[in-house]
């Protein structure tokens, strides 16, 4: 799960390309990193977080995920392809 703050209204273009996933409100569920496009994953969290850079910007923001409820501590995308 990966819980993208500003909601995924924003980027739908992206969210249409991204593959097979499914999303709430602003949590998106990949089963598998095969099933996906992880440029477009990428994309994703990086508008996201400048996003919210610019909505907080005096705060300091943290990019976290669980890939496969393993993974408690913030990860990166490079972490993400490694674990495929």
């Amino acid at each position: 799960m990966i819980y993208i703050n500003p909601g995924f209204q924003p980027y739908q273009s992206l969210m249409d390309k991204l593959g097979k996933h499914k999303s709430s409100v602003s949590c998106l569920y990949i089963n598998k990193l095969e099933d996906i496009d992880l440029a477009v994953l990428e994309t994703l969290i990086s508008k996201a977080y400048k996003d919210m850079k610019v909505k907080y910007p005096d705060q300091q923001l943290i990019f976290a995920s669980k890939y496969r409820t393993t993974v408690k501590r913030p990860v990166t995308t490079e972490q993400l392809r490694d674990a495929r």
